[in-house]
């Protein structure tokens, strides 16, 4: 998953930037070199804001202009929130899906839905893939 980033040169000098999916998540700096690596880290801070029960986090959708770059998101960070977008769409609760793949307790599915904590094994992700099915196609790729 990664989110393009369109800068702009300050008239005063440096340079500044905006997530266009992501309201809000603007940043600047003195430098390119330093601009690109305040993109990552408001990228990072934006998700931790916004990620709450519902996932409102907007998807990538714009495409590369002139003057801008694309930012990966970490897949610490990406899985966790495809994941609980799957679903919600498919609309199952988290106590469901803890069902479903088989754990003891609601608190080990939540960890996969937790940013920065989510680490799932192999048998775990290939369960996750029986569940969500292409939704869980779509999540690889993105984090990918």
């Amino acid at each position: 998953m990664k989110y393009f980033f369109k800068y702009y040169k300050d008239k005063r000098g440096g340079y500044w930037g905006e997530f266009l999916d992501l309201p809000g998540c603007q940043t600047q700096a003195n430098s390119l070199d330093k601009l690109r690596k305040m993109a990552e880290e408001v990228l990072e801070l934006y998700f931790e804001d916004n990620y709450d029960f519902q996932c409102k986090i907007p998807l990538p959708m714009k495409e590369a202009e002139e003057q801008g770059f694309y930012v990966p998101v970490s897949p610490s960070i990406a899985f966790p929130i495809l994941l609980r977008k799957a679903r919600l769409k498919l609309g199952l609760t988290q106590q469901e899906m803890a069902h479903k793949l088989g754990l003891k307790s609601v608190g080990a599915y939540q960890r996969l839905e937790t940013l920065f904590q989510s680490n799932p094994r192999l048998d775990t992700i290939y369960k996750i893939s029986t569940i969500l099915g292409e939704q869980f196609t779509a999540i690889l790729k993105k984090v990918a």
